[in-house]
């Protein structure tokens, strides 16, 4: 079984620590690929040949995003590599995970 190096476990801790801002940004980028701005506010394009199937195109829109498709991958590990996990570390983890919250708070409220 291969070994982590100090700098991977790192970046597992700070994929685990930004889980919930992940999730976020992952409906974010869902939001604003689905719902494009159109800055001049006129009105663009008119009638084409093509088909119309919206769930096709919504479907490849996300699909093509390398940044959304990274933030899925990065949430669907955390979240594999937790549900792995026997119960006994589950609970160190969650506890670490809300015990460094905490500290993160109490820091922000400390300057």
């Amino acid at each position: 079984m291969p070994t982590l190096s100090r700098s991977d476990i790192q970046t597992i801790e700070r994929y685990w620590i930004e889980l919930e801002q992940n999730r976020k940004k992952l409906k974010y980028r869902e939001w604003e690929l689905l719902h494009p701005h159109n800055e001049g506010g006129e009105m663009v394009g008119g009638r084409s040949n093509a088909i119309s199937d919206t769930t096709a195109k919504k479907a490849m829109l996300l699909a093509n995003d390398d940044y959304y498709q990274n933030l899925k991958r990065i949430i669907k590990t955390v979240e594999d590599l937790y549900n792995e996990l026997d119960e006994g570390y589950a609970y160190h983890c969650r506890f670490a995970l809300l015990g460094y919250g905490w500290l993160l708070r109490v820091g922000r409220h400390s300057r």
